[in-house]
């Protein structure tokens, strides 16, 4: 039976975990000595980052949650042997949780710096992960286990098992309301309750194979990236990736964005619903506007192991894993003041972009975080560009609490970008 790319290189890594084998005298270690951030995720705050991935060829977890501000990390985690594969904050931001390929989650207690939990249960590489609205369940997928498990995150244990080897499930997500998650995989994707253990329901799409999944903040629609390689399910599949956006009622078909990508398995839509990001394994990261369904604009980004991306919590901002030199990276955990933050987030493998910059984009985060009205009135359709630097000064002369800080660094971000074109 033919297994999936994900799914050979996560049996690859797990080898690679329990082997550990020698470098040769000969070998250029520091041509291969890198580290892949899979998946990064903006706190609620957009105060901090976290970011995981993995370090090759040592098979080295790397594990940060970074200051966005100054660029500092404020805990890492690097387990030797292992590597990380998502990360997800709670709705708090007391904790994240952490994907790996050593079968577990790891629960990293954000406040105290510590590693508060260990969830095993699965029997692969755990590929996706979500915290319920609640911040009392966690849903993860493993894979080639086929395992769907649903965690209570009050005791750290099993509920039940969701799936249990029906399809090999790559995604996972809650719904924004918490009754429902959606399951994307080999053979399409299916949307389950959380609370009814005896239901059934049909599955979507099962000609396709599916890499990412994502609702929208209305919960109204859910959007999916594919992937592209042969599998069981669909030996002979061919083509390009593409993102499709469904109704989350009946599952019928909105809209569809085809690429030139290969699998897609980073997705997340801007907070305003208006704006999906993808990230495929060619190491492209698109961003796409929904309603008409365009590209945007496209980024460079990680060809190994691409999952998460995360907007800014007010949408002005990307960010999204990339490559650095390993030995580096372990030993930058803090970032001298002659280093700006932007700068100082590259050095840790964390890109920031800001996607479709516009007069409309500034309009509706302005709006988003009641922002005074002297700012508001500043930014109608007949502002010229020239002016931005006038409201860049604006804004940065606000005091502490006219607006959330997440905010205002949202406003600055897309004033600047546009300021720059």
């Amino acid at each position: 039976m033919l297994r999936s790319l994900f799914m050979r290189l996560s049996l690859l890594l797990l080898v690679l975990v329990a082997s550990q084998p020698v470098l040769a005298q000969d070998d250029t270690e520091q041509a291969n000595n890198l580290i892949y951030v899979n998946a990064v995720a903006w706190s609620h705050d957009g105060s901090k980052i976290a970011a995981v991935g993995i370090r090759q060829p040592k098979t080295q977890g790397y594990l940060r949650i970074i200051d966005v501000d100054t660029g500092r990390a404020l805990y890492q985690l690097d387990p030797n042997p292992g590597g990380f594969t998502s990360v997800k904050w709670s709705p708090d931001d007391r904790f994240i949780a952490a994907g790996s390929y050593d079968q577990n989650i790891w629960i990293i207690d954000v406040q105290n710096g510590t590693h508060r939990a260990t969830l095993s249960g699965h029997q692969a590489t755990v590929n996706d992960i979500d915290w319920s609205p609640d911040g009392s369940k966690l849903v993860s997928s493993g894979s080639w286990d086929g395992l769907v498990i649903l965690w209570d995150m009050t005791t750290y244990q099993k509920i039940r098992n969701l799936e249990k080897g029906n399809l090999f499930p790559f995604a996972v997500a809650f719904s924004p309301d918490g009754t429902r998650i959606v399951i994307g995989g080999e053979g399409g994707m299916r949307i389950r309750s959380v609370n009814d253990e005896q239901l059934n329901p049909p599955w979507y799409f099962r000609e396709l194979n599916v890499g990412a999944v994502a609702w929208s903040h209305d919960g109204q629609r859910i959007a999916f990236g594919t992937q592209t390689f042969a599998s069981a399910v669909n030996p002979n599949r061919k083509g390009n990736a593409q993102v499709y956006v469904i109704d989350s009622n009946n599952g019928m078909q909105l809209n569809n964005f085809p690429t030139e990508d290969g699998t897609i398995y980073g997705l997340g839509w801007s907070p305003d619903d208006s704006l999906i990001a993808s990230h495929s394994v060619d190491g492209i990261v698109r961003v796409w506007e929904v309603v008409s369904g365009i590209a945007l604009e496209s980024f460079p980004g990680v060809t190994q192991y691409p999952t998460g991306i995360s907007f800014s919590p007010y949408g002005g901002r990307l960010a999204y894993g990339g490559s650095i030199p390993g030995d580096f990276a372990i030993s930058a955990t803090a970032q001298t003041d002659e280093v700006d933050a932007i700068q100082a987030l590259a050095n840790i493998g964390i890109q920031i972009v800001v996607p479709d910059p516009s007069l409309e984009h500034l309009q509706a985060i302005a709006e988003a975080c009641n922002a005074p009205a002297t700012i508001e009135q500043s930014l109608t359709a007949s502002i010229e560009t020239d002016r931005l630097t006038e409201f860049v000064a604006q804004v940065e002369s606000l005091s502490a609490d006219a607006i959330p800080p997440a905010c205002r660094a949202d406003l600055l971000a897309v004033a600047e970008a546009l300021a720059s074109r």
